[in-house]
């Protein structure tokens, strides 16, 4: 219960994209997490290449793909299904999940085409899509699915670097913009549980529109009707240039930096760009992100 008496907000239900790589303990982890003893699930989806899909492309740039490549890259497939089957049983048992939603579950969807029509299936029931730094920057044939999921469905989207603590340092990349009104709101489960939340803010590069709404005070006082507290604001020029975001947030010792992002329309190739860049550049181990278009 937060200082309202409001019921405490959660994430209860949960993409988490796998793709059977280093980082994928990392995401299931961190999606425990967020709904161990709160109730609600992760819904995992193995993001593998189709064969069907494979073959096709192939076949248009007049290739041939023989049945022995065919056979390997389906045997690679099943061994990466199986591996990610250990790694949802493996995370269920440390983290002390259950198979009861109430209780807060991790549950392997089944297979099926990778189409970006089943991502954006997925996406009008779910709170939050978890997913690795390294899955988000190296999908290859599914980061269209990733951005279109971003561009479509509005969702935010947790970038795990690490498994964060339970009531950790958050901080937030405030301009006053639409794109960062919707990342505070979507991060409010994160931020009532936080032990600490910092306001960043680079008041030199906030646009005329955006200035009313940019106040400092103003955001304090809303996350305070939320019973967010220990709030912090900082104000730095050059904050947004340079990668002086990250860090600030390194030296706030933040565990997750809340930001709106892709904030100018691009074409899906481009969405990397700007300020977004500069935060998926920050190293691995670093704080996580949690962004929102």
């Amino acid at each position: 219960m937060n200082e309202a008496g409001a019921t405490a907000l959660t994430y209860a239900s949960i993409l988490a994209i796998l793709t059977s790589g280093p980082d994928d303990a990392v995401v299931l982890s961190a999606g425990a997490q967020f709904v161990r003893g709160q109730g609600g699930e992760v819904r995992a989806m193995l993001a593998l290449p189709a064969v069907s899909s494979l073959m096709f492309s192939v076949g248009m740039s007049g290739g041939y793909v023989s049945q022995e490549i065919v056979a390997l890259i389906q045997q690679a497939n099943d061994d990466a299904r199986r591996k990610t089957e250990a790694l949802v049983c493996e995370t269920s048992k440390r983290e002390g999940l259950t198979l009861d939603a109430a209780d807060g579950r991790i549950v392997l969807l089944p297979e099926r085409s990778m189409a970006e029509s089943d991502m954006l299936g997925e996406t009008p029931l779910c709170d939050l899509i978890i997913v690795g730094q390294s899955t988000f920057k190296s999908l290859g044939l599914w980061s269209g699915l990733v951005s279109g999921a971003l561009m479509q469905a509005r969702l935010p989207f947790y970038i795990a670097r690490r498994v964060a603590p339970e009531h950790g340092v958050a901080a937030i990349a405030w301009d006053g913009s639409q794109g960062a009104g919707r990342a505070v709101r979507a991060a409010l489960p994160l931020l009532t549980a936080a032990s600490k939340v910092v306001l960043l803010q680079d008041a030199d590069h906030i646009s005329a529109t955006d200035r009313l709404a940019a106040d400092l005070t103003s955001l304090g006082a809303y996350l305070k009707l939320h019973g967010v507290k220990n709030i912090l604001a900082v104000s730095q020029s050059g904050l947004s240039r340079g990668g002086g975001l990250g860090a600030a947030a390194r030296q706030a010792r933040a565990d997750v930096l809340i930001a709106g992002a892709f904030s100018h329309a691009r074409a899906m190739e481009a969405l990397f760009g700007g300020a977004t860049d500069d935060m998926l550049l920050q190293p691995a181990g670093d704080f996580n992100l949690l962004l929102v278009h």
